[in-house]
């Protein structure tokens, strides 16, 4: 029962975050430029999961390290750390002529298109960081086996997603943009709620000794 307890919000998780991106691509085609804007979020998309890469194991880095009061707060500095640089990287890539080479010359995407990635993705710097620190949160949540928090969390990310998109849809905005805000404010949404808990739970479980 416990294993089941621990696991299924886990799970069910993971099925919300897979119905999070249709929902996503079904609003975008029902935005302005629809055609144009389906074929440039895919490349936004895949560049901003690059940059959240480097956080996607911190939650196997805070369940295998976080043993005691002390190891939290370097643990929180890296985490920290790895969101600053995932956040300025993507930054200096996608605000200097990198991003515009990349596009040209790696995706081989024309101009038009191009113009819309770069658009989208000076929108989605936040992501990598505010993703990193999702991740830590869940970390924390998981040791203190608290994973229904962790899926409340990813409800609270699918709800922020389709309100965006729907008042996306009812004021036919720029969809690449759109999406970007959804992301972020989603990804956002998230990890407050999450760092909300995990900071109780802190408190709960990890007091310092003496």
């Amino acid at each position: 029962r416990a294993v089941l307890d621990f696991h299924l919000p886990l799970a069910a998780t993971s099925i919300l975050s897979f119905v999070a991106l249709p929902l996503l691509n079904g609003g975008l085609a029902r935005m302005a430029a629809p055609q144009e804007t389906l074929a440039a979020w895919p490349v936004l998309y895949s560049i901003i999961l690059c940059f959240r890469g480097p956080g996607i194991a911190l939650p196997e880095t805070v369940i295998a390290l976080l043993k005691q009061a002390d190891d939290l707060l370097p643990l929180r500095r890296f985490c920290w750390l790895v969101a600053g640089v995932s956040t300025g990287v993507l930054a200096l890539v996608a605000l200097t002529p990198m991003l515009p080479l990349y596009l040209r010359h790696v995706a081989g995407i024309s101009p038009p298109l191009a113009k819309l990635v770069l658009a989208g993705a000076a929108v989605s710097l936040l992501i990598p960081g505010l993703a990193a620190l999702s991740n830590m949160y869940r970390g924390i949540l998981m040791v203190g086996r608290a994973t229904h928090h962790v899926y409340w969390g990813m409800a609270a990310y699918l709800a922020a997603t389709v309100s965006v998109v729907s008042l996306g849809v009812t004021l036919q905005s720029p969809g690449i943009l759109t999406a970007s805000v959804a992301v972020t404010v989603a990804t956002l949404v998230e990890t407050v709620y999450i760092g909300a808990r995990a900071s109780s739970l802190r408190g709960h479980l990890f007091r310092p000794e003496g």
